[in-house]
């Protein structure tokens, strides 16, 4: 429905406008999604995604604008840069232009141009024209690659009771952009009390407010400059930011003066979903990254432990919303904020404190699980935040190595929900355990004649963290229920495959030359998914000498064959040849 009216009725004039329908279209269809459900897990959902796939993009050698100015094979840009990012950029113009000027902007484009061809600045046009104003600077954000950082510093002033915020900006060189400006960038934010409550908002330099009831809770403020400094007055102490509420900007954020305890608040008590979620994946990812590193950190085990505690306990969460916070960061993000990672050291690191959790929380988490029980049978949506608990509850209880979990797990991969069945394959896939395989046994049985539920079972197997992946890998290759010309059954093998730390990253690089090797075959049916399955090796230049040498050699090995155009772009963007 969406896509019929911004992305059909009024299409792309040609390649390079390719988000102007599909990057509204997303946004659209996010919007609808939220207002329908809970606008802050669909957030947090779309946010997840973002920064597991297109932050990496930008952040490697495929790297390109959401209006390109060049393309080999227009098939490599349907990307999430595309799709995500351009999303991102209208949502950015609802914030800087506020809900009603962009909805007026909305109508006048439909107006001007349905059933028509349109450009990207066809609809700035209409944006501008009925909003009364200028979005000459923000058309950088569809030129420009790259995700820009948000570094910020807070400064208290006891003597003044201020409290001033140092924002700065900057925007890693990409692929033929090696010169960066300043973007426009709107930072929803607050300040919090002690008890997470957001302050009244007094800026220095805007016009002084009779009643500190009248000054907002929340501001937006507009960073343009490569630094700025906005100043709050009138506060009587300290306070806690609570920044890039709401996900304001495709930014990444670092706050150089944040502190534990602020995060453990905002975790405990911001009343901007996001934000609060935002919270608790910092203090994961710090945590994780420790015990990655053997460099255990109790005190921070503890007081998540705690807080997820609390969490379980808390009968006024919505459990759809309970099951974000109690989401532990995925290994892409881990990756990327690891400064040489060990792919399988993340990972173990993350199993093992789902594991943690599933013992030290297991009575908060069973009464949980209980709690929910007479809403697992219920028709979406209604019954989907009991489902997800259950998921998650199983999931760390299996981690434990709880007997009666697994058994739990198995019996789920017979119930009449197809959620709940996936749930309970996927608690028992990590483990090297009886009910496992009995698990997949049935799931198989079960679903062997539909092939878009089969390859869930595909998908899984491809990505165990144990025994010989690799091995396992070529089987399913020659399974009689895989199918080669079958682009969903490629993309759960081996995109299972690509995703498995323990496959795809082995010590001795097999599973480099695998996914070459496949790569290759692939490229002789489907080239479109052959140059997806090449960008597994984006970011070979981000892992440690010995599995960068091994990636990058199985990436000039399929670079020597005779390519499809659409794979051979991304191999030679990938080399740096591009």
């Amino acid at each position: 429905y969406f896509h019929n009216w911004t992305g059909n009725r009024i299409t792309c004039r040609d390649w390079f406008q390719l988000s102007l329908k599909e990057g509204l279209t997303v946004y659209r269809d996010q919007e609808f999604s939220a207002d329908l459900h809970s606008r802050a897990v669909k957030r947090i959902a779309d946010v997840a995604m973002l920064r597991s796939t297109q932050f990496r993009e930008d952040a490697g050698p495929t790297a390109h604008p959401v209006q390109p100015d060049g393309y080999v094979a227009i098939d490599n840009f349907y990307t999430t840069t595309i799709y995500e990012k351009g999303a991102e950029l209208i949502r950015m113009l609802q914030i800087l232009l506020g809900r009603e000027r962009f909805d007026r902007g909305i109508a006048l484009y439909v107006e001007r141009h349905d059933g028509s061809a349109a450009t990207c600045e066809d609809f700035l046009r209409a944006m501008e024209d009925a909003a009364e104003t200028d979005l000459l600077p923000f058309r950088r954000w569809y030129h420009q690659a790259g995700t820009p950082q948000l570094t910020v510093a807070g400064h208290w002033d006891p003597v003044h009771a201020s409290y001033r915020l140092d924002v700065s900006q900057h925007t890693a060189p990409t692929p033929g952009q090696d010169h960066k400006v300043a973007l426009v960038i709107p930072l929803a934010m607050a300040l919090l009390d002690g008890r997470g409550q957001a302050l009244p908002l007094a800026l220095a330099g805007e016009p002084a407010s009779a009643e500190a009831s009248e000054l907002p809770r929340e501001r937006v403020l507009l960073c343009s400059e490569s630094s700025q400094s906005f100043t709050f007055t009138d506060l009587a102490a300290a306070p806690v930011p609570s920044l890039l509420r709401g996900f304001s900007a495709p930014v990444k954020l670092e706050e150089i003066t944040a502190s534990r305890a602020g995060d453990l608040l905002r975790f405990a008590a911001d009343s901007d979903g996001f934000a609060r979620w935002d919270a608790g994946q910092r203090l994961l990812l710090e945590l994780l990254l420790g015990r990655a590193e053997d460099k255990a950190d109790p005190g921070l085990l503890a007081e998540i432990t705690s807080a997820f505690g609390a969490i379980l306990a808390d009968l006024a969460i919505d459990n759809d919303y309970r099951c974000c916070l109690l989401s532990l960061p995925r290994q892409p993000i881990l990756e990327d904020a690891a400064s040489e990672p060990d792919p399988i050291g993340l990972a173990d690191a993350r199993r093992n404190l789902m594991g943690h959790f599933g013992a030290a929380l297991a009575e908060p988490l069973l009464a949980c699980m209980a709690r929910v029980q007479p809403e697992l049978e219920l028709a979406w949506p209604q019954g989907s935040g009991a489902r997800g608990l259950e998921g998650v509850g199983l999931a760390w209880r299996c981690a434990s190595a709880d007997g009666h979990a697994r058994r739990r797990a198995l019996a789920l991969v017979s119930s009449a929900s197809m959620t709940r069945a996936r749930a309970g394959l996927a608690a028992l896939q990590p483990w090297d355990c009886q009910e496992r395989e009995e698990a997949l046994d049935r799931f198989y049985a079960r679903w062997q004649e539909r092939p878009v539920i089969l390859d869930t079972w595909f998908s899984l197997q491809a990505a165990t963290p144990f025994g010989d992946t690799a091995g396992r890998v070529r089987e399913l290759l020659n399974h009689p229920r895989f199918d080669l010309d079958a682009p969903n059954s490629i993309r759960a093998v081996l995109g299972g495959f690509a995703g498995s730390p323990h496959g795809f990253h082995a010590v001795d690089g097999s599973g480099y030359a695998l996914m070459a090797e496949l790569t290759l075959l692939v490229d002789q049916r489907n080239p479109i998914t052959a140059s997806r399955l090449a960008k597994a090796f984006s970011r070979w230049q981000s892992y440690g000498p010995k599995r960068a040498q091994a990636m990058r050699s199985a990436l000039e090995g399929v670079a020597e064959a005779d390519l499809s155009s659409n794979t051979r772009e991304v191999v030679q963007q990938c080399l740096g040849k591009g």
